[in-house]
């Protein structure tokens, strides 16, 4: 929620070193990136990145955090509104399990830097 809230800008910068970190550890591995590697790649300023991250690792820490934060928001949403004997009958008709859908479809829309981090340039 405390995303929709933030300016879209910073929304978009953060989005813009997401992607050049998923990319950039595909194409070097996460150790040889450096700084200006990330700043070129999403074409922002290093006093941008600057006034996001300390450096690279903190980066790194904060793409992790975001993952993980939202699949535990979609676990708890999923198996908050969904009850046992639901589940069951979704089961029995052959109706995939809604948890699980969501959980893919975010892992779909994420999966650059879900690939990147989980590689094996990764970390």
């Amino acid at each position: 929620m405390a995303e929709n809230r933030t300016d879209r800008r910073i929304r978009r910068t953060i989005r813009m070193l997401r992607h050049a970190l998923a990319q950039l550890i595909g194409e070097k591995g996460f150790d040889a990136i450096t700084i200006s590697d990330l700043t070129g790649t999403a074409d922002i300023n290093r006093t941008t990145f600057y006034l996001h991250y300390r450096d690279k690792y903190d980066l790194l820490n904060k793409c992790e955090e975001k993952i993980l934060s939202d699949i535990e928001s979609i676990s708890h949403a999923s198996l908050k509104c969904t009850s046992k004997s639901d589940l069951e009958h979704d089961l029995r008709e052959g109706k995939p399990v809604p948890f699980l859908v969501e959980l893919l479809t975010y892992c779909k829309e994420n999966a650059d830097i879900i690939k990147a981090l989980l590689g094996p340039r990764g970390i």
